[in-house]
């Protein structure tokens, strides 16, 4: 009679743990992306400027950044997989509420609580990682959530595109993600399993909480309303600066507490600072740069005498072309890097990315080039995303795994929210007759660039150090550790 091995156990398990946190990351992804092409119907729905509707996405945005730190250490602390479920819900109920709200007031409210979602990346990640002893069956699973994840944004752009038709209004798009989100909170409660014992000794510091949430929610405002309320304006430069002296507050009040919500010596040792630097370098350039790759595809060269002059369809497939790319390489990433390293395929995106920005720079004038470059950049930032949570996840130690994911992912919403108001206001300081010249779209693609070229210094010398001190010390490479 043949036994089966522990690994074959485990693997034969795996694809049923992970198929309800895949489901919930998938519409993660569409509930971070659907909104974007709904904003013209629910401004004619509410009777509002489209000005006044960017709320639900400052709403959103803050509300994220700053419950993500919370929820990750509730993780930590009661079991990842229950406060998953209570994220879940709050996503659901949101979600729900937007597809139903009579008025805009209840779709703010539903916007805010929908806006927990980047929670759920490191509470997940924090599951995989008590579930699975295995190191590659856990880097496996990280590389199917990042995948999954990256279809989501995908599919939520395309799909409600297509179900917002005009004259039709938005609400079946609406009612999309509100029913794959209840459907994923009703997933997590099928075949029950104990919570693993995690459970960590310690307290949430909740006034550290607020403080942060304050701080971090006040210099997204400003960063976000910069150009609305004018770069030098007195609202702008205090939201800005009242949030970095909160926050600044807020990590002597942390350095100085017993149990503190998050232990800033622990997570950013610098072990942990080059994954955290790439991803906000990252995140920086590829959602900064979003604005401009969009509108260049779509200008008519007939007109201003550069551009691609694709119609809406079209550069609709370019961009999810791009996020087809950005998916499969997350999802060979656990297998290359066992490989190469996940370290030097950090340093492998971030070179992709940087040869992508740098070749749009060049090629910008013809269409299949251009395209190709920005696939280029897009398959790069799929081992960057991936490759990068995963050294996060296996660096990080167990009290802190949910924390340090969520710094992580906390870096990464501030880095693109930093990034597209720097490229936004570049491409409105280039503008000439309401047109942004040909100069300022090569200008973007130059700080893109840059940027790619700094996380590429920084991940090759991180590759580096870790190599020598693998061979320094060689029992370290039995630890798991990627």
């Amino acid at each position: 009679m043949t036994t089966a091995t522990p690994s074959t156990a485990v693997r034969s398990t795996f694809w049923p743990a992970l198929t309800s946190l895949l489901f919930i990351q998938l519409f993660s992804g569409i509930v971070q992306m659907y909104f974007i092409p709904l904003y013209p119907s629910l401004a004619h729905r509410y009777h509002l400027q489209v000005g006044t509707l960017s709320l639900a996405l400052i709403m959103f945005t803050v509300s994220g950044a700053s419950s993500t730190l919370l929820f990750a250490r509730l993780g930590d602390l009661y079991g990842h997989r229950r406060i998953l479920r209570l994220v879940v819900g709050l996503v659901a109920l949101g979600s729900v509420l937007i597809a139903v709200a009579p008025t805009f007031p209840v779709l703010l409210v539903g916007r805010v609580l929908q806006g927990t979602y980047p929670a759920l990346l490191p509470l997940t990640f924090g599951v995989v990682q008590t579930r699975f002893a295995d190191a590659d069956i856990r880097r496996r699973g990280y590389a199917y959530v990042n995948a999954v994840l990256s279809f989501g944004a995908s599919v939520g752009l395309l799909a409600t595109g297509m179900l917002a038709r005009p004259g039709h209004g938005p609400s079946w798009a609406l009612w999309f993600p509100a029913v794959g989100t209840v459907v994923g909170f009703g997933l997590l409660w099928t075949g029950r399993r104990a919570e693993p014992t995690p459970v960590h000794a310690g307290r949430v510091d909740w006034p550290g909480a607020v403080l942060f949430g304050i701080g971090l929610a006040s210099l997204l405002l400003g960063v976000n309303q910069g150009a609305t309320w004018g770069w030098h304006s007195a609202a702008t430069i205090g939201a800005i600066t009242g949030g970095v002296t909160v926050i600044a507050g807020w990590i002597v009040a942390e350095l100085r507490m017993r149990e503190p919500l998050v232990d800033l010596r622990v997570l950013f040792r610098p072990q942990l600072l080059p994954p955290y630097a790439i991803g906000v370098g990252f995140y920086f350039g590829g959602i900064g740069g979003q604005v401009a790759l969009s509108t260049y595809l779509s200008l008519s060269p007939h007109k201003v005498g550069y551009g691609l002059g694709l119609n809406a369809s079209i550069v609709g497939l370019v961009i999810g072309g791009g996020i087809l790319g950005t998916t499969v390489l997350a999802a060979c990433t656990a297998r290359f890097g066992r490989i190469v390293g996940f370290r030097w395929m950090m340093a492998c995106g971030a070179l992709m990315v940087t040869a992508g920005y740098t070749g749009m720079i060049v090629v910008h004038r013809d269409a299949a080039a251009f395209i190709a470059c920005h696939v280029l950049s897009s398959a790069g930032a799929g081992l960057i995303i991936a490759s990068t949570r995963t050294v996060v996840a296996e660096l990080a130690p167990p009290s802190e795994a949910g924390v340090a994911q969520g710094m992580y992912e906390l870096a990464s919403v501030v880095g693109g929210a930093v990034g597209s108001a720097a490229i936004s206001a570049l491409l409105t300081s280039a503008r000439s007759a309401g047109v942004v010249s040909e100069r300022g779209y090569e200008m973007t693609w130059s700080v893109s660039a840059a940027v790619g070229l700094a996380i590429t210094i920084i991940a090759i010398l991180h590759a580096l150090r870790h190599k020598r001190n693998a061979l320094a010390t060689p029992t370290r490479l039995v630890t798991g550790h990627p």
